[in-house]
């Protein structure tokens, strides 16, 4: 007996789509913008990484603390790779008071990884890969 309420489920066979070139080209377009969204989005999201580490080395800025250990050493140019692409950075100095430059946990770790690549922005599983992708930058490995 059929059931009243649910459709019968149907084999439907693959279909091949064939699309022109001006489709494929916006699609084309569509992913080049996407892929700079998320290596600015990543910029940012590292500059900011990078202000909390310093902020955590030096104390809050221009908040005097008699206590501190470390103080700002303004900035300097540098660089990472970031979606495949070398890209340039504005990396927070930290110094300590007696042991001269801090490293920056989140640089350290920014320039021995790239938290863009490939595998990382696929999405072969859904929503999965804007997880992957927090994950990288929430928690560095």
């Amino acid at each position: 007996m059929m059931s009243r309420t649910k459709a019968a489920l149907r084999v439907v066979p693959a279909a091949q789509v064939q699309l022109s070139l001006n489709v494929q080209r916006v699609l084309r377009d569509m992913q080049q913008a996407f892929y700079g969204l998320c290596v600015n989005a990543g910029k940012q999201v590292l500059a900011a990484r990078m202000e909390a580490d310093r902020v955590a080395l030096c104390g809050a800025k221009n908040v005097p603390d008699v206590g501190r250990k470390a103080v700002r050493g303004g900035t300097t140019r540098s660089s990472v790779v970031l979606g495949g692409q070398r890209i340039a950075v504005t990396k927070p100095r930290a110094r300590s008071l007696e042991h001269g430059e801090l490293e920056l946990p989140t640089f350290a770790w920014a320039a021995n990884t790239d938290a863009l690549d490939m595998a990382t922005m696929a999405p072969d599983n859904g929503a999965d890969w804007q997880v992957r992708v927090q994950m990288q930058f929430m928690f560095p490995k």
